[in-house]
């Protein structure tokens, strides 16, 4: 049995083959109920890292309010969840999500976190775009966030993935890369309100 990607950006010709014990190695990402109809949304604060020209989030002042206005705006909320995710692992290639078509409620789908957790001692700040631009966020994200603070993101995942078969999964020095990102995201946060006024015009 042979798998190959299914995808716009994945070449279809790098196809993986099971080994002379029949057996394959691989990660399931997401199952999706087969009535469910998906489409896909450019994610707005896309990173370039090996474009030279700066692109639209990157210079322009009043990004989020036009984001705000726009389709996406019902789902931005969603939009900077899925920063603080990305900034916690280090997603530096989050181009797209997926979204339930004809739901104008669902959230946002963030699918594809493939290039994460590389260099433990390098943190990606442009990351964190949306939420420095934005100055918004769930008031329940922001008290997860605190909760998990102080070295409590470390240990919660290092309990959750004990459990895993190829435990440990991550390093010690990832591991305290996540406690050091949930510092810089709070630092952000804390800077939104005092840019805001408080944190009544921040937390949602």
């Amino acid at each position: 049995m042979c798998f190959f990607a299914k995808c716009d950006r994945c070449n279809t010709r790098r196809v993986k083959c099971a080994d002379q014990d029949d057996s394959i190695e691989g990660a399931v990402i997401m199952w999706v109920p087969e009535h469910l109809r998906l489409s896909t949304e450019n994610y707005p604060w896309q990173h370039y890292y090996k474009r030279k020209e700066p692109v639209k989030w990157e210079h322009d002042e009043h990004f989020c309010e036009a984001v705000s206005v726009s389709d996406q705006g019902k789902r931005l909320l969603d939009l900077i969840d899925m920063s603080v995710l990305d900034f916690l692992i280090q997603n530096t290639d989050r181009h797209h999500y997926l979204y339930v078509n004809k739901a104008p409620s669902a959230s946002a789908i963030p699918v594809d976190h493939g290039k994460s957790f590389a260099d433990p001692y390098v943190d990606q700040m442009d990351i964190m775009a949306s939420i420095l631009q934005c100055c918004r966020i769930r008031a329940a994200t922001y008290e997860r966030l605190v909760l998990l603070s102080g070295g409590g993101m470390s240990l919660a995942l290092q309990e959750l993935l004990a459990l895993d078969p190829v435990a440990p999964v991550l390093t010690r020095a990832h591991l305290r890369a996540t406690d050091r990102r949930v510092t810089h995201l709070l630092a952000a946060l804390t800077a939104c309100s005092d840019k805001k006024g408080g944190w009544s015009n921040v937390l949602s």
